[in-house]
């Protein structure tokens, strides 16, 4: 195939060959103002070359504007087929002109210009418009796209300085200060991505762990701060409890100093969210509190709302837990109204999904599938994979509770398999509990204890104190059932010990009633 395409453009006329050897670096498609700048001091007007070249079956007209190449492996092989020091040329003259044309409107060429710089191997400008797509992705809820071109700012910022990507903490003595704290809120981006998208727990802990090392070194205490915050997400999700309160309050008195109160709020919550996981629920409820209190000072009024967004969500899911609903309804909502105010895509997601839980405590089924099945959607859109383990285990239970249980269980081995791709212990160790009560309507005992006993394992190997009760006192009752008494009476009384412990009322009042049936046998 290659040497007939090769063939019919040895054929041609030299400036045919010219024009489709600078188009196929352009692209597929090829913009005509653009292609037109790049032969104006060659030749007046080119039209009749284009219309030459659809004749010969190699262009199509796309537009009034633009052409495409009429089989895209003519264009590879065309590109394929030139040297290197030609293309890198070529594609710093697409950049250039694109810079020139599109001046007034330059920042929807960011990600085209990123790619042609980087062909060019002009690593300065590479890394300027890497940067910007990535800026601009991000803003649009284009997650893989921003995390694409983050990556790639990482590289050429390396480039440009003349090092490797790792060598970033070996050669600082050398490497200019601004350089370091660029490299620096790059790497803060790149974790975003790794860690709350992609949920990539290896990549994110690692690029974390080598920017707080640059960070102690240069002496910032913003970044080194910031680096602090981040680390504290870490230890959370790997149930390092007391690291990640002890790293945030080091994070908050350096933000304290430096009157950066939305970074203050920020910390509060990070440790709140540390003290719920461990069942503290009154601490966390105080520590949210505080950061709301806080989020008073910000002057900025998108930073201010942003943070007091995640606030409620937080709030609410701490009366969630402890079973007050109107509450956790009432903080729902406000988070909602501020996500939607602030086109905040991914906290609204979660405020969604909280709803939907609410109703579905409540006993609105219907009202609870039609926010799961938006949470759902909105999810996947946005690549939040943690956030769609977490629904897929919530239809899951709402099936169950529809008496559809086949799909309960369907739902709740996607949401299993999903978390452990992810290492979200948290949610695995729910789905399995909730597994257990599944097939325990579907009267397969067996099936039921063993998943009960997988997500109490988990739970207790974490620390997730509210799944320990659920586990435990659900699968107390299903000994119950069994006739197996002593077993019963040990995981109710398990199971009620750290229910009371975390002020779990719904749990306190099911363990206490199984427990009290025991007793009476």
């Amino acid at each position: 195939m290659n040497q007939i395409i090769l063939a019919r453009i040895d054929k041609l006329k030299t400036n045919l060959k010219e024009i489709i050897k600078t188009a196929s670096c352009i692209g597929n498609e090829i913009a005509l103002d653009l292609l037109s700048y790049l032969f104006r001091n060659k030749y007046s007007d080119i039209s009749a070359f284009l219309t030459d070249l659809e004749k010969e079956d190699i262009f199509i007209l796309f537009s009034e504007m633009s052409y495409l190449f009429k089989y895209g492996v003519i264009r590879d092989v065309v590109y394929n087929i030139q040297l290197k020091k030609v293309l890198r040329e070529l594609h710093g003259e697409i950049g250039e002109a694109i810079e020139k044309i599109h001046k007034k409107n330059i920042e929807n060429y960011y990600s085209v210009l990123a790619y042609h710089y980087e062909n060019a191997e002009n690593a300065e400008k590479a890394l300027f418009y890497h940067e910007k797509a990535g800026y601009q992705a991000k803003e649009n809820y284009h997650n893989d796209q921003a995390l694409y071109h983050f990556d790639r700012a990482a590289y050429f910022i390396s480039v440009k300085n003349g090092i490797a990507e790792n060598e970033w903490l070996r050669e600082y003595s050398r490497l200019n200060l601004d350089e370091v704290r660029n490299y620096v809120e790059i790497s803060f981006e790149r974790f975003h991505f790794y860690f709350a998208i992609k949920k990539n727990i290896q990549t994110s802990t690692e690029i974390i762990d080598e920017v707080l090392k640059i960070v102690e070194l240069s002496g910032d205490k913003r970044l080194l701060a910031m680096s602090m915050v981040e680390k504290s997400l870490i230890f959370v999700q790997s149930a390092r409890y007391e690291q990640a309160i002890e790293t945030s309050h080091n994070a908050l008195e350096i933000f304290e100093e430096l009157k950066m109160y939305h970074k203050v709020s920020l910390c509060h919550l990070n440790s709140g969210k540390a003290y719920f996981m461990t069942g503290k629920f009154d601490k966390a409820l105080e520590t949210y509190n505080k950061a709301l209190e806080i989020s008073f000072r910000i002057t900025n009024e998108k930073e201010r709302e942003k943070i007091r967004a995640k606030i409620y969500g937080d709030m609410g899911i701490a009366n969630d837990y402890a079973g007050n609903f109107d509450k956790a309804l009432d903080y729902y909502n406000k988070q909602l109204d501020l996500t939607e105010k602030l086109n905040l895509k991914m906290d609204k997601a979660g405020a969604i999904g909280n709803i939907g839980i609410i109703y579905h405590l409540t006993g609105n089924l219907r009202k609870a599938q039609e926010y799961y099945e938006q949470k759902l959607r909105l999810s996947e859109e946005l690549g939040l994979r943690l956030d769609t383990a977490h629904i897929l285990n919530n239809i899951g239970f709402l099936f169950k509770d529809l008496k559809n249980y086949k799909k309960s269980v369907a739902y709740h081995k996607k949401s299993i398999s999903l978390s452990r791709e992810l290492s979200d212990y948290n949610t695995m160790s729910s789905a399995y509990v909730n597994l257990g009560n599944a097939y325990r309507l579907l009267n397969d005992f067996q099936k039921s204890e063993q998943n009960f006993l997988k997500g109490i394992d988990l739970a207790e190997e974490y620390g997730f104190k509210h799944i320990i009760a659920e586990g435990m006192i659900d699968l107390a009752d299903l000994y119950f059932s069994q006739e197996h008494f002593d077993l019963s009476k040990e995981y109710a009384e398990a199971g009620l010990k750290a229910a009371k412990e975390i002020g779990y009322s719904e749990y306190i009042e099911k363990g206490t009633g199984i427990f009290e049936k025991n007793n009476s046998k």
